[in-house]
């Protein structure tokens, strides 16, 4: 596991398998000050060809447009190298899932009750 920290927000990387989703457990905000963290981490893995990702988002207090946009960004990369690649998100707090849904962007990131629920939408183990 790697863990990465950056003012305001910790970053927790597991990878679930080789072949499975890596999990990105966010803690904290996820603003124009530590999303280009999370860009980069996400850039990082799939340079190092990871296709799926599964960001658990229990303890993310705070998402905007900046958190979106980088999002939007690897999820439009991912479409264009592999169509079975994703983003998904799990246990999003209330106001993390307001963000998502009225921005319209809950048909291209799937919000998931639990982890277990994301692992198994995204092909993972459970």
């Amino acid at each position: 596991m790697l863990v990465l920290t950056h003012t305001g927000c910790l970053v927790m990387i597991e990878c679930i398998s080789d072949s499975g989703p890596v999990v990105l457990s966010l803690k904290g905000r996820l603003d124009s000050t530590t999303s280009e963290l999370l860009e980069t981490q996400l850039r990082t893995l799939y340079a190092e060809g990871h296709r799926c990702f599964i960001l658990a988002c229990a303890e993310l207090n705070y998402l905007n447009s900046a958190g979106l946009r980088v999002l939007m960004a690897v999820r439009k990369t991912l479409a264009q190298h592999t169509p079975s690649g994703g983003i998904h998100l799990a246990e999003a707090r209330s106001h993390v899932r307001d963000v998502v849904q009225l921005s319209g962007l809950d048909g291209l990131f799937p919000l998931h009750a639990s982890l277990a629920e994301a692992r198994a939408a995204a092909g993972g183990t459970i």
